[in-house]
């Protein structure tokens, strides 16, 4: 028999006529998983009930697992172990940290090398922003009079917010990206991959000059339709900071370097 299908399945009988003998086998016919139906992407909001489904043909029929592979793989509160066993997987009340990508994974150990078929799926979540400024972990950012300035912030929500719905603020003034200042709203920065889930804003502001009209409490601030959020960033005029690659603050590295010289001097001083 060649090119065997579900419809070959059975009982086989061989009989031989004289003497009078019958004997039957039967026949199993097996095939690879595949998944033919899971729940499309859905979006949700905190607390609400949401049911995924998963359902594969194979023989013998497979075994379905699921698994919430980004952005963790932790299983919603309730659930142990890294997979859910079934072609159901209801989530209660669903969190901001059960949203993200999830996997199904239909298996019969059939073949080998093909007895796994995998399908993913997807449950984005309605929230407000949550918004960081991009300063080093340090509120206050120093700068020389006379100088330029970006300052930074970052903001993850979903929907993302638009454009028009990212502000900045000079001690609660709104700033119109007029008057030496511009204000830059991008989804992802040059060095980053492309966000899965759309949920990430970066709005930077340029200050052309500083000056002390141009010092004091900057807030960025990111909306959308379930709420506004902002961080906020001191700006003042003085010396920056730098760090170099080794951890040292430039008043390190110069003492550093100024006992290197005179190192130096004594050293050729004595030969």
């Amino acid at each position: 028999m060649r090119n065997l299908n579900l419809a070959d399945e059975g009982d086989y009988s061989c009989q031989n006529l004289n003497p009078s003998e019958k004997e039957s086998v039967t026949l199993f016919v097996t095939t690879a998983p595949t998944i033919y139906n899971i729940t499309a992407i859905q979006t949700a909001t905190a607390g609400q009930y949401v049911a995924l489904a998963c359902k594969a043909s194979g023989s013998p029929t497979p075994d379905i697992r699921w698994r919430h592979t980004r952005p963790n793989n932790r299983l919603p509160n309730g659930i142990e172990g890294e997979f859910k066993k079934g072609i159901h997987f209801n989530i209660t009340a669903i969190t901001l940290e059960d949203r993200g990508e999830y996997e199904c994974i239909a298996s019969n150990g059939v073949p080998k090398a093909k007895s796994e078929q995998k399908k993913t799926t997807f449950i984005r979540m309605n929230y407000e922003p949550v918004v960081t400024a991009l300063t080093d972990e340090n509120p206050e950012v120093k700068i020389p009079d006379g100088d330029s300035a970006s300052l930074t912030c970052k903001s993850m929500a979903f929907p993302r917010p638009s454009t028009n719905d990212v502000l900045w603020y000079l001690d609660e003034v709104l700033i119109n990206d007029v008057d030496g200042y511009q204000v830059d709203v991008v989804h992802q920065l040059p060095s980053e991959k492309v966000d899965p889930y759309d949920e990430t804003t970066y709005t930077t502001l340029n200050i052309n000059v500083v000056n002390s009209n141009r010092t004091g409490e900057y807030k960025c601030q990111f909306s959308n339709e379930r709420g506004s959020s902002a961080a906020t960033i001191s700006l003042q005029i003085g010396e920056r900071e730098v760090i170099d690659g080794s951890g040292k603050d430039r008043a390190s590295v110069l003492s550093l370097s100024l006992v290197t010289i005179l190192s130096m001097i004594l050293f050729s001083l004595v030969h």
